[in-house]
């Protein structure tokens, strides 16, 4: 595989594992869900 490819993938599940743990810290009604909370 690309050596680019891997860094992208590694950002964006880091990203996601980073985005749930910030929906479990503030817990409560947020607008959006879990695509949303990714890309923020």
């Amino acid at each position: 595989m690309n050596d680019q490819l891997i860094a992208i993938l590694t950002w964006v599940i880091l990203g996601l594992i980073v985005g749930l743990l910030a929906r479990f810290i503030m817990p409560g009604r947020q607008r959006g869900g879990l695509i949303i909370t990714v890309l923020s």
